[in-house]
């Protein structure tokens, strides 16, 4: 049965290909054939033949006898463990709560009193500070005085010696043009020898005029002195010591000494 399909199939692809070999359906179709070929084929392979199914097998003659059945024990069920009873967890103490300590007390008297007692500390404190940068501020005030009268004393003294060189010139000026004066109208006597020399005192005004005129050592020789007398005499009043300042003709020229000692007797 399987050889004759195989056969009619081949018949008709060789059909197909020779009638429609022009066609260009002609591969595709003869593609499909021939695998739908395959397909069938496998089937049959498979699948067995109407001749296997219909074949009856011979029944056998079979001796039986009758057995009375017991029932059956039914096996003895086997005793279940024992289910193990998990240990009750022993109850966990619970850790005491410390108590918070109480709260102290608040006194406030001794609170304000703390206080009062900071604030007088810090007012002292202050204070204190305050007189030591008085005191502070005193010692440098005492020393910048200090300074300014050191100073001043310093300046004082540079100008009294500065004045005091001054005044010395001054007077030495007057004091040379009056004895210069003097001498230019002083007649020499005939009696004069090196080494003669006169001393007078002489008090005059600030205009120059001369109150007094008074001897107060001798030369030694009376014509000597006597010259001496009358050229101090005819010289005054000494206009020149108008210009002088009135403390030094106060001090050296209202009453002064004159000592008189020609250049010509040096000579």
């Amino acid at each position: 049965m399987k050889e004759k399909f195989f056969w009619r199939m081949l018949g008709g692809v060789r059909k197909i290909l020779r009638g429609q070999g022009s066609n260009a359906w002609t591969i595709p179709v003869l593609f499909s054939v021939v695998l739908h070929t395959i397909l069938v084929i496998g089937l049959f392979m498979i699948m067995p033949s109407s001749e296997e199914r219909t074949i009856n097998p011979t029944p056998s003659f079979v001796s039986a006898r009758m057995v009375t059945l017991e029932p059956e024990a039914k096996p003895k069920a086997k005793p279940k463990p024992a289910r193990k009873v998990a240990p009750k967890p022993k109850p966990v103490k619970a850790a005491p709560v410390k108590k918070a300590p109480p709260k102290p007390k608040v006194d406030k008297k001794s609170i304000a009193l703390k206080r009062r007692q900071e604030t007088e500390r810090k007012q002292q404190e202050r204070e204190k500070l305050r007189k030591e940068q008085e005191r502070l501020d005193e010692l440098q005030k005492q020393r910048e005085q200090e300074m300014l009268a050191a100073l001043a004393r310093e300046q004082q003294a540079r100008m009294q010696a500065e004045q005091l060189k001054g005044d010395q010139v001054a007077v030495a000026t007057y004091a040379g043009v009056i004895k210069n004066l003097v001498e230019s109208l002083w007649s020499r006597p005939a009696s004069a020898k090196r080494g003669m020399k006169a001393t007078f005192r002489i008090k005059m005004l600030p205009t120059g005029e001369v109150i007094s005129i008074s001897m107060i050592s001798s030369s030694g020789n009376g014509a000597f002195d006597r010259s001496a007398l009358q050229a101090i005499e005819k010289a005054q009043p000494f206009r020149e010591i108008q210009h002088l300042e009135s403390r030094l003709f106060d001090r050296d020229f209202r009453e002064f000494r004159f000592v008189f000692d020609p250049r010509d007797l040096l000579k």
